[in-house]
């Protein structure tokens, strides 16, 4: 279970992204999987890496208007997917958030154009995404060899 003060950071040893217009697709160098991640899952994924803890999230995706109760858990457990597929790590050191001057506005004034954040995983082409074109080179088989 996650804290409501814990803070992450995407685990760039293992991770490389891209944020697209909709939506940010993000690769696991290590065993090949692939993800791509909703437009709202995007927004609170440049949140986490901001810096700001898993509690604040809601209350910056939100305006006061909006009532959050359920949100807060599908927030929270779409970080747990993050951190289960080990794109999220703990941040050792993050960024200090002052609520008072790091003000930023809500993304979403309503529920309306709010999707619930989503994150994908695909492994089809893991394989292909796992071959090293410098070592993995056979001389009767020619390149790459898989």
């Amino acid at each position: 279970m996650i804290d409501g003060k814990s803070t992450f950071q995407i685990d760039r040893t293992r991770i490389q992204f891209e944020r697209f217009e909709d939506e940010t697709v993000l690769i696991n160098v290590e065993n090949g999987f692939y993800y791509s991640i909703s437009r709202s899952g995007s927004e609170l994924l440049q949140l986490i890496e901001s810096g700001y803890e898993v509690a604040m999230l809601v209350g910056i995706m939100f305006d006061d208007s909006v009532d959050t109760a359920h949100f807060n858990t599908m927030i929270i457990r779409f970080v747990e997917d993050l951190v289960f597929e080990g794109i999220l790590i703990e941040a050792y050191d993050p960024p200090t958030i002052n609520p008072s001057t790091n003000v930023v506005k809500p993304f979403y004034s309503s529920i309306e154009g709010f999707e619930p954040p989503l994150l994908e995983k695909f492994d089809e082409v893991s394989d292909l995404l796992l071959i090293d074109p410098i070592h993995t080179v056979d001389p009767q088989q020619g390149w790459p060899k898989t």
